[in-house]
């Protein structure tokens, strides 16, 4: 159909709502933007511009709100707040696929130590304060690229210091969650199981989340208080409660599936981290869009990276990067589609 190839708008004409939603989604499935432009008759300039808006819009429907500490206005903050070893390494969070993989992992959690929990908490709440300022900052209109990509760069790191917070925690949520049960998680039926964990451990990514480390306390007390509030309030967990007692203990559950806590940390994760699926096809890109993508997401440990910071390590063009990273998703969304 010759009709359909034509350029549906001329450049001239305005763009209704539901077109730029397309040119979004469009841009978010990897669709290079020169296809985008031929298709609705605009530049590429053009899509760039309605994309990054379409960014802006999503990330001041976030709430972004959190304790603010001493200092994070100070011209040394980032040097005060995000220097410390356990704020830029060791960041990779474990995924537990089973309820095994669960208890193996809460029972090899050290007890973090109160410095480096104060570090992790400390930079969480800063780099929160900082994407909310700069979401604060971004123009109604046609909003830079690197001003966006340098805010969702940040919430990335953010959530990755909330998982550290988060799986520091995986004893107390194992402890609290028998002692209200009178049971273990793996004496449970499996169904019954996953959902006690998905409980668990939502409440402390709650806790997480507002947890205020300029206060002085420890993370455990309002993990703790997060949740026997949680347990507390479940239904299926006063049942759970009721019908141990008196009952013979039994292991059901040790192997029954779980759901990824750490794909529940932040409600920017869905648009912001490449889905696991996709994630899973990275070994068959090439050593060097690999390795970018790497360092963009914090898949290796280290903080996560803007397209300026790796530019300037590999002496490029920040268009340079992010053409090599739009074309290494690309890849990885083909890979994992021929793999379903």
């Amino acid at each position: 159909d010759e009709r359909a190839e034509e350029p549906a708008f001329d450049e001239g004409e305005a763009l209704d709502e539901r077109s730029r939603r397309m040119i979004a989604r469009a841009d978010a499935a990897g669709m290079p933007a020169s296809r985008i432009a031929e298709r609705y008759g605009r530049s590429a300039a053009s899509v760039r511009r309605i994309v990054n808006e379409a960014r802006a819009e999503r990330l001041r429907s976030l709430d972004l709100t959190g304790p603010e500490g001493p200092g994070f206005g100070a011209a040394d903050a980032d040097e005060r707040f995000l220097a410390h070893d356990a704020v830029r390494e060791e960041l990779v969070l474990p995924v537990e696929r089973t309820l095994d993989g669960f208890l193996e992992q809460a029972a090899a959690e050290p007890k973090p130590a109160a410095a480096e929990e104060r570090a992790i908490a400390a930079a969480h709440c800063y780099l929160l304060w900082r994407a909310r300022n700069g979401v604060e900052s971004l123009p109604p209109y046609n909003p830079p690229a690197s001003a966006l990509d340098e805010i969702e760069t940040r919430l990335r790191w953010a959530a990755l210091l909330r998982g550290r917070l988060v799986a520091s925690q995986r004893p107390l949520a194992l402890k609290t969650a028998g002692a209200f049960l009178s049971v273990g998680l793996e004496e449970l039926p499996p169904a019954e199981a996953r959902q006690v964990h998905a409980l668990v451990m939502d409440a402390v990514i709650g806790a997480a989340r507002v947890y205020d480390p300029f206060k002085g306390g420890r993370f455990a007390a309002p993990a703790g208080l997060a949740l026997n509030r949680a347990l507390a309030r479940s239904a299926l967990a006063t049942r759970l409660r009721e019908a141990a007692e008196g009952r013979a203990r039994r292991a059901h559950a040790a192997h029954a599936p779980v759901d990824d806590w750490t794909a529940r940390l932040a409600g920017w994760q869905g648009w912001l981290d490449v889905a696991a699926g996709e994630r899973a096809a990275a070994d068959e890109l090439g050593e060097d869009a690999r390795a970018l993508l790497a360092a963009r997401f914090g898949w290796e440990g280290a903080a996560p990276r803007t397209v300026a910071e790796i530019a300037a390590e590999r002496g490029k063009a920040a268009s340079a990067v992010s053409r090599v990273e739009r074309e290494a998703l690309r890849e990885l969304r083909r890979s994992s589609k021929s793999r379903a």
